[in-house]
């Protein structure tokens, strides 16, 4: 299952930063945990099993004690456990929650795990999360971790002893033998499911039955009914066949009368258009001399509008050759400034040269002191040979005034400060676990009162409610109503229905009915659940969460007050031990000191030689002075070169610029040219004079002259048309009278109206007595499979349910397997452990629930089983551990199973006489032998010299630290 690779521990228990490598081990997997008493040996099985469940090995100790006493307000004490599990490698680290001075409750545990197999994977970052991940890889929660891998003092034969119920968990878990509970929950499910699906099918089958529409009712049995019903629907079938043949007998002459008038219509339509149309053309023919004059105008505005564009280009064109001409004169301009600017600057440059040779001597002595700048050692030295004097005066005085401070007096205050701060803990953790269950009581009283409340608020509402015998027929009422008309046979009465009332005021009626009727029944249900609570009174629980919360007050006080005067004996105490070493440290740095100081004036007479000057800022002055005279130089050398080759460029550019623009020009004027021209023939050829092209045309009045024309050749062209197409539908007939014609057509329709709802009403009987006939018989065979099969499943849940001649469940069953198989591999160690004395026998003795799983004892000695509570001491210690190794064994011979890779053991060999000590040893050399690590805790003095593999614990009295030795 899980073997451990390396632990880390901060402030954990007496361990303040302490890390064990088990791979330190080798190839021995069997070691001893030896340590005085008190040590902090078992602190190690609870960090391991703390890192992954965030609890102790043991359900009686306190988790929130594994936190260093010593460890300071601001510190966290955690666990890092490194394991594998499976092939496969993981971390898991948890921090100890704690109470931190000036906190009124704990600070948070924080958890994370990690895969780091072949990369790190993140599995877990939460405490929720972590739980069921330790779950995934493990196998097995904390309780049972403690059962089957850890053996811890005082829980050694928990396992053995518990009752067939608590070890049903552990040997679930191990044998994965849930999918047998789940099928026994299936099958029970299943059959309650079956058992109510049979019952709501012969509900429906007969209210199906009586929903059928016939003037008859027919009795007995659901085969009965059934071929009675089916008669009854065939003569229906007949009867609508009748009324079918005379509906469609007037449909046809109803539909001859109608297509005459229509065509009447139709005609009178058509000519009175025609009329209306030749009136709308003569119209539109006398305005044909306006629409001419108006085509005239239009061509006219379009030719001024053409030239007036080409004339304001030509405009644009002038004002551009006017603009690249004075460009022209600008840069003529603009290059004789330049030719006198480049004269100048080469001139200068020419002078700064001559002095060449003396900048760069003078640059060199700059670079060679620079270092001297760049250093900061230089510009600090003077002042830190004067800190170093300085320093000198008060380490010595610092030394003389040192004392050694005696930290035993301390130590005793601290511990039994400790132990005030421990007693209020457990006083504030009490009290909260009283306060919760307090306010959880007040809750459900409180819920207790609501419910009361809820009952007295629905016997009020059922009060108003007004639920007749019609009521509960509503469905039935409404079903009739809805397919009977006036003329009928009523089926309750078997009188013809003179009347019916308005289908929507009745149908609304029907449905206030029903929901009252609904809403009484949901009342009346939920006054039946309701009906055993009362009322509660939950003064006296408020007076006591209101006490609670004062003395939980009261305590925390106290605590943080215990909590300072701790941290201030942690620094007095901390202060009183590193009192000789402090002494020690400061006359080490005075030494320190004093060799620094002679460096420094060293260093300090050197530079004064080689810079020539007295003190660091008058070196800095002048070197800065010289770095100034230097840059001025290059910079302006430079600006000079900068400005040489620009105005040599802008030269360059400005002789361009002129070529293009020259270019331009001569194009533009030749362009402008041909334009005018063009454009004076054009005004010449339409009689346009300059001033009117120079006027802003009306660009609304061509498109609303040209909308016009075309409205009006639009309109005469629809309106031919349509006069062409009416006189050939028309072709000659005259108008036609139509009131006779539709006289004729009316009685015809009443009388199909008659027919069709007689034929109506009886095709929805038919449709829905076949509906309802299909849906029986379909329910009614299903009804039949599920009868047959309630039979079979019943009597197959009731067997593995557990009620059978051994009163055990199918999971169970399977568990009795594994756990004599267990046994088997469990007797070959407690025969040998007992000189055959004892072996194990799994109880037959039936019970209901969890029976099967109970573990006795027969002893050879008086060939009787005894119980495990009369076993000594020394034999529930090798019983237990036998057990355990026997279940390891078993588990890892199952294909699939968990592999139980390691085992701990805390104390039980010191029950053991010599030969069934030794017999033991030789039992755990063996186990390591298969390849599974065994630790143990123990004092025997035995085992140290028996066990080569040790990791000692050693303690200073209040904190320990561990060493593997191997021999």
């Amino acid at each position: 299952m899980m073997k451990p690779i390396k632990l880390e521990l901060k402030n954990f228990g007496p361990f303040l930063d302490e890390t064990i490598h088990f791979n330190e081990l080798n190839q021995q997997q069997l070691f001893l945990v030896s340590g005085r008493t008190g040590s902090g040996k078992t602190i190690l099985f609870d960090a391991m099993t703390y890192a992954l469940y965030g609890e102790a090995s043991t359900k009686d100790r306190d988790k929130n004690a594994l936190r260093s006493q010593f460890a300071g307000n601001d510190e966290i004490a955690s666990v890092r456990f490194t394991f594998t599990v499976s092939g496969s490698t993981y971390v898991a680290e948890r921090q100890l929650p704690y109470w931190k001075t000036g906190n009124k409750k704990m600070t948070e545990s924080k958890f994370q795990l990690m895969d780091i197999t072949d990369e790190k994977k993140l599995l877990a970052a939460k405490t929720a999360e972590g739980k069921q991940a330790v779950l995934d890889i493990m196998k097995v929660d904390a309780n049972q971790f403690r059962q089957i891998l850890i053996l811890p003092q005082g829980e050694f034969k928990r396992f053995l002893v518990s009752s067939s119920k608590e070890k049903q968990p552990v040997l679930r878990t191990l044998f994965n033998t849930v999918r047998f509970r789940l099928l026994e929950d299936k099958l029970l499910t299943e059959t309650k499911e079956l058992e109510s699906a049979v019952h709501t099918l012969e509900e429906k089958l007969y209210a199906l039955l009586g929903q059928i529409k016939a003037d008859a009712t027919v009795e007995g049995s659901i085969g009965q009914q059934l071929a009675g019903y089916q008669s009854i629907v065939n003569e229906q079938q007949q009867q609508l066949e009748q009324l079918s043949l005379a509906a469609a007998e007037l449909t046809e002459k109803l539909n001859a009368a109608q297509t005459e008038l229509e065509a009447a219509r139709q005609v009178n339509a058509l000519i009175a258009l025609r009329a209306e149309l030749t009136a709308e053309k003569n119209e539109l023919i006398s305005q044909h001399d306006a629409i001419q004059d108006k085509k005239r105008e239009l061509v006219k505005l379009q030719v001024l509008e053409t030239l007036s564009e080409r004339y304001s280009q030509l405009q644009k064109m002038t004002a551009k050759i006017g603009r690249w001409s004075e460009e022209m004169t600008e840069l003529s301009a603009t290059k004789e400034k330049l030719a006198l600017q480049l004269a100048a600057d080469k001139k200068e440059l020419h002078l700064l040269v001559e002095n060449e040779a003396e900048m760069s001597l003078l640059t060199t002595r700059r670079d060679d002191e620079r270092h001297y700048l760049n250093d900061d050692i230089w510009q600090q030295l003077e002042q830190q040979i004067r800190d170093s004097e300085e320093t000198i005066k008060t380490l010595s005085s610092q030394i003389q005034e040192t004392e050694m401070i005696a930290g035993d007096v301390i130590f005793s205050q601290m511990t039994a400060n400790n132990d005030r701060r421990q007693r209020l803990s457990d006083e504030i953790m009490s009290g909260q676990q009283q306060l919760t269950s307090s306010k959880n009581e007040l809750k459900e009283k409180q819920a207790q009162n609501d419910s009361f409340d809820r009952r007295l608020q629905y016997e009020a509402e059922l009060k108003t409610l007004t639920v007749t015998a019609a009521t509960v027929h509503a469905d039935a009422i409404n079903l009739l109503r809805q397919h009977l008309h006036t003329g009928d046979v009523c089926p309750v009465c078997q009188q013809i229905i003179q009347d019916m009332p308005d289908r929507a005021e009745a149908t609304d009626r029907l449905e206030m009915m029903k929901e009252q009727a609904r809403q009484k029944v949901r009342l009346e249900s939920l006054i039946e659940a309701l009906s055993d609570v009362e009322q509660a009174d939950t003064r006296r629980i408020m007076n006591r969460i209101r006490e609670l919360e004062s003395y939980i007050a009261e305590k925390l006080e106290a605590k943080e007050e215990a909590d300072k005067e701790q941290e201030q004996l942690q620094l007095d105490f901390t202060a009183a031990i590193d009192g000789q070493e402090k002494r020690t440290k400061l006359e080490n740095k005075l030494e320190q000191v004093q060799y620094e100081l002679m460096s420094d004036k060293e260093k300090w007479q050197g530079f004064k030689e080689k810079t020539g000057c007295h003190s660091y800022d008058e070196f800095a002055a002048v070197w800065s002075m010289r770095n100034e005279q230097i840059i001025r130089y290059n910079e302006r050398k430079e600006e000079l070169q900068k400005r040489i080759d620009a105005h040599i460029n802008e030269l360059k550019i400005n002789s361009s610029a002129s070529d293009r623009l020259s270019v331009l020009l001569k194009d533009g004027q030749a362009e402008e040219e041909a334009a005018r021209s063009r454009l004076t023939k054009e005004m010449a050829k339409y009689k346009i004079t300059e001033e009117q092209l120079a006027v802003s045309p009306d660009n609304e009045r061509p498109d609303k002259l040209e909308h016009e024309i075309e409205r009006y050749e639009q309109a005469l062209t629809e309106v031919t048309i349509r006069l062409k197409t009416l006189e050939d539908q028309i072709q000659g007939q005259a108008y036609v009278d139509t009131e006779q014609l539709a006289a004729h057509a009316g009685i015809l329709k009443e009388d199909q109206m008659e027919i069709q709802e007689q034929e109506t009403t009886l095709k929805i009987r038919l449709e829905d007595n076949r509906q309802l006939l299909a849906e029986i018989e379909k329910i009614d065979k299903d009804y039949r499979l599920h009868v047959e099969e309630q039979k079979e499943l019943l009597e197959l849940s009731r067997l593995l349910g557990g009620k059978n001649q051994h009163n055990l469940t199918l999971e169970n069953y399977v568990l009795t397997y594994y756990l004599d198989q267990t046994l088997k591999l469990a007797n070959l160690r407690l025969k040998e452990m007992t000189g055959h004395r004892y072996q194990f026998r799994r109880s037959i003795i039936k019970s209901l629930g969890y029976s099967g799983l109970d573990i006795e004892i027969f002893d050879q000695y008086s060939n009787q089983v005894r119980d495990i509570t009369t076993l000594s001491g020394g034999e529930t210690f090798l019983a237990s551990l036998s057990l355990a190794l026997g279940l390891s064994d078993y588990v890892t011979q199952l294909s699939g199973g968990i592999s139980l890779e390691s085992v701990f053991i805390d104390e039980g060999f010191g029950t053991l006489d010599n030969e069934t000590l030794e017999t033991a040893i030789e039992c755990l050399v063996e186990l390591e032998r298969s390849g599974k690590m065994v630790g143990l805790i123990s004092h025997v003095p035995v085992l140290k010299d028996r066990i080569p593999a040790i990791l000692h614990v050693e303690s200073s009295g209040y904190l320990s630290t561990t060493h593997f030795t191997i021999k």
